[in-house]
């Protein structure tokens, strides 16, 4: 009799009665490094031992061990048994190989998930950042690094009087900006290109219309990926009313200080004679009393006679009449 024993990944799974006797030789097979196809050799009551690997290719699966009594009796089962352990391989790479699919497969899906979610995430923050720039009441506008118009935002254009389209891809300090200013602004964009900082810059633009615009404009690099300058953010702010008002209210400050310099008055008691209504000033000093009130306030005085000191100072003419 044969004893027949299949056993896959060091687990034994099919054995026929016979086999009792030679168990303990499968971890002996499973644990052998050379090729055990052909192996043979010859245990008690055994005439020899044949045993076939199940493998494919890149694995082994397993074993399918023969103890035989008579050694001659293989061969004519062998190309059976092989296509059977051939079979068997095959079977077991296809389920490995499905099993891996499906791992695959999961995490895949895991990871569309997960980059849904991300893309969701993205597709908010940029309507975000969107709705923010159509609506924010200040100037937006990117530049290229050579100045040209990328983008400005709907409060540029209520201010400008020009549509994106009208000027996108135009050169910014040649459309906008006055030309005694052109040189100077330039040089603040090259620093600001540079990676430095520049905050608090005022000057005019000039609309479509022609009138001016004052704008206090704080700036940012744009950068791409991989760190290299590919722009300029720059935020305005229309300060025209802004500054309209305070050089008004400065001129006003300056008329009220002169009109201040020209007001004259009188306050406290004034020393006076009371004899001949001389009036004393601060310094000691008697003054007429015309003479010190046209001084001090902005009266002025024209001179005549009353009718008392007419009959006084002229007397003899007053008697005449009678």
């Amino acid at each position: 009799m044969s004893s027949i024993h299949l056993c896959i990944r060091g687990r034994s799974v099919y054995e026929n009665d016979n086999y009792k006797e030679t168990c303990s030789l499968c971890k002996d097979l499973w644990n052998e490094s050379d090729d055990a196809l052909g192996f043979q050799c010859k245990l008690k009551g055994f005439r020899g031992i044949r045993c076939l690997q199940i493998a494919t290719e890149s694995r082994l699966y397993g074993f399918i061990n023969f103890f035989l009594n008579d050694a001659d009796a293989f061969v004519l089962y062998e190309p059976y048994i092989r296509n059977i352990a051939n079979l068997i391989a095959l079977t077991m790479e296809s389920k490995r190989q499905r099993n891996l699919l499906e791992t695959l497969n999961r995490q895949l899906q895991e990871d569309i998930t997960e980059h849904k979610r991300i893309e969701e995430a993205l597709k908010k923050e940029k309507e975000f950042v969107e709705n923010l720039i159509q609506t924010a009441q200040v100037i937006v506008l990117v530049l290229d690094t050579k100045g040209r118009i990328v983008q400005f935002n709907p409060y540029m254009e209520n201010i400008s009087g020009y549509h994106l389209n009208e000027v996108q891809g135009k050169d910014w300090f040649d459309t906008f900006l006055l030309e005694v200013d052109r040189k100077r602004i330039r040089e603040l964009f090259s620093k600001a290109t540079d990676d430095i900082k520049t905050k608090g810059n005022v000057n005019p633009i000039v609309t479509k219309d022609g009138r001016e615009r004052e704008i206090e404009w704080f700036d940012k690099t744009l950068k791409d990926s991989n760190g290299q300058t590919i722009g300029l953010l720059a935020i305005g702010q229309d300060i025209t009313e802004r500054k309209q008002a305070r050089a008004e209210r400065e001129k006003l400050i300056c008329e009220l200080q002169e009109a201040l310099k020209n007001v004259k008055t009188l306050s406290s008691l004034l020393p006076i004679c009371m004899s001949c209504k001389k009036i004393r000033d601060d310094k000691g000093y008697w003054n007429q009393i015309e003479e010190y009130i046209t001084e001090h306030t902005d009266t002025l005085f024209s001179h005549g006679v009353c009718p008392d000191c007419l009959k006084k100072m002229y007397s003899d003419f007053d008697k005449e009449d009678k």
